[in-house]
């Protein structure tokens, strides 16, 4: 008896020996190349979420986001003790605010450039921004923009309920100037920053893929919005798990596009140990690989955000101008040495890019210092075809805002370049490019719910909500 006790126990710990070889086996450096399923989000409150206007965002909890990978090899779970009581996974996003169920990676063919994400210096069909907490803060911002783009492009102003049309058409009764390119239609938001969570429509050969990232839990009114808008205008919509703001996705057009470190802090995933594999390479290999895998870029590359700035997003300080070159930020470094490091650190690394065989172009444009938490961020503009609108301050100086425009004005000459002040916003931690999104040329219009200027005033003279002009 005691022999066959020996030998189920030698069996036994031969079956643990094999199951923990194994696990190590799986989790060699080839791990990033394993489709993982499933994950552990832990929600946020990232320091980098842009605030409501009038206030903190709905939904918002202290912290850091976290992703927590179970292995595949474990039946067990990893703790979530730490995690808050209303975090929000991608999964319970779906369960709770009817987020559509996210996809596995796509497959795409990888000799094609399609699906592809166009440059925002390419043609546009359409700028969308938000009424929602526009006005009346920020209505010299919203007249601007709507005055600026006539003759240019499109502009598509998204509201919640008819008192924020109403109060928009009083502001736009303002001008003297043809406002027939501004159009309305309802989809409800809640937060200006349609960059941050707005869809990613991405060209294909025989139509077009929206692509929509999870947007942390936080606001589940915003995160909807690409999952409408591919509805409305019936295009393929890919649910993406991972987690990437607007404003840190730039696209040249060609498959490369730039991001900062950011990207690691929002879709943190976290391998067991193995021996001789640096887990913090492989976590992040592991995510840029998933990320290309999605939306089919071909390179993307990694930057270092402004020291001290919150969004820690790349459109503060970089802009595409071409697919072959890149407006860079600079900053004084005899009054800010640190960012002025990190500048050229990127800088550096932007001009060992290749693109079609020669080394991406960078092209300076100067950007005052912080002024505590406020940033003034001339590459955070809106292209809208042959018009370029950066922000600016009041408190700039002028002569390098004039540097700036003269910058813009040399790296895109047939540009009219205008400025727009956006000194309402300056606590907002963001600026024009923060606050809409590009409608793509190939990218249709939900034209059946988009209601003109002069149908949207002929409406409120009628009902007696605004005075006739």
């Amino acid at each position: 008896m005691r022999s066959f006790l020996l030998l189920i126990t030698a069996f036994v710990f031969c079956l643990v020996l094999s199951g923990e070889s194994a696990d190590a086996q799986y989790w060699r450096p080839q791990r990033p190349q394993q489709v993982i399923p499933g994950y552990w989000r832990v929600q946020p409150g990232y320091p980098g979420t842009r605030p409501r206007t009038y206030g903190q965002p709905k939904y918002i909890n202290p912290g850091q986001p976290k992703y927590v990978t179970p292995s595949p090899t474990r039946t067990r779970k990893p703790s979530t003790s730490h995690i808050p009581a209303d975090a929000v996974t991608p999964e319970e996003a779906h369960k709770r605010f009817k987020r559509p169920k996210t996809n596995p990676p796509p497959k795409f063919d990888p000799e094609s450039i399609y699906p592809r994400i166009a440059g925002e210096f390419e043609q546009q069909n359409a700028i969308a921004i938000s009424l929602s907490e526009m006005l009346p803060g920020h209505k010299k911002v919203f007249l601007r923009v709507a005055e600026l783009t006539h003759d240019h492009v499109q502009l598509l102003v998204l509201f919640n309920k008819t008192d924020q049309v109403v109060e928009a058409l009083k502001v736009l009764q303002e001008s003297d100037q043809p406002l027939d390119h501004v159009h309305f239609m309802r989809l409800k938001l809640d937060t200006v920053w349609l960059r941050d969570f707005g869809p990613i429509l991405a060209e294909q050969p025989d139509g077009l893929m929206c692509f929509d990232f999870f947007y942390n839990g936080q606001r589940p009114v915003d995160d909807n919005f690409p999952k409408e808008w591919a509805g409305i205008t019936s295009v393929e919509h890919n649910a993406i798990p991972w987690t990437i703001q607007g404003g840190n996705l730039l696209s040249n057009g060609q498959g490369l596009a730039l991001t900062t470190s950011r990207i690691f802090e929002d879709n943190k995933v976290n391998f067991p140990p193995a021996p001789g594999v640096d887990r913090v390479t492989e976590q992040r290999t592991f995510v840029l690989q998933q990320f290309k895998a999605y939306t089919n870029l071909k390179r993307l590359v990694v930057l270092e955000p402004l020291h001290g700035e919150s969004t820690r997003h790349v459109d503060m300080f970089a802009s595409f101008v071409s697919p072959e070159e890149v407006l860079v930020a600079t900053v004084d470094g005899r009054r800010d040495p640190v960012n002025a490091a990190i500048l050229e650190r990127n800088v550096q690394r932007l001009r060992n890019v290749k693109v079609d065989g020669s080394p991406l172009k960078v092209r300076r444009i100067p950007m005052p210092v912080r002024r505590g938490t406020i940033w003034s961020p001339y590459t955070n503009v809106i292209i809208a075809n042959k018009l370029v609108m950066m922000p600016v301050m009041s408190g700039d100086d002028r002569s390098m805002v004039k540097k700036a425009v003269n910058v813009w004005r040399r790296a895109l000459p047939d540009h009219r370049v205008a400025t727009v002040d956006v000194s309402t916003m300056e606590k907002l931690q963001g600026a024009l490019h923060c606050m809409s999104i590009h409608i793509p040329e190939y990218a249709p219009l939900p034209k059946k719910k988009m209601v003109s200027y002069e149908r949207a005033t002929k409406w409120a003279v009628k009902k007696e909500l605004i005075a006739e002009k």
